[in-house]
């Protein structure tokens, strides 16, 4: 049986998106960084980001960027940013 709750996707509205970049600029300004993927804050230089014209639109910690696979792609809106787990390797 798979665990299809951790599969399924959150959607993020309008006012949702807004709220987010507002409160990742504000830490931002502070030389902050709020992962996107496990919303720890920490330093900023120890983020990956994402920044669209001058604004911050999305950062990820160096832990989650070793677990997570981040794909940022061009749309026709801007741009599309995803995070997805990447599988365990097991070796025996």
């Amino acid at each position: 049986m798979s665990n299809e709750s951790s599969d399924q996707k959150k959607i993020v509205t309008a006012k949702d998106l807004r709220s987010q970049v507002a409160e990742g600029q504000a830490l931002a300004d502070k030389g902050r960084g709020k992962c996107q993927v496990c919303h720890t804050v920490g330093p900023l230089a120890k983020c990956l980001t994402c920044w669209k014209d001058g604004y911050l639109a999305f950062s990820i910690c160096e832990r989650c960027m070793g677990t997570h696979l981040v794909i940022m792609e061009m749309t026709i809106e801007g741009y599309r940013i995803k995070a997805t787990k990447k599988n365990a390797i097991t070796v025996s």
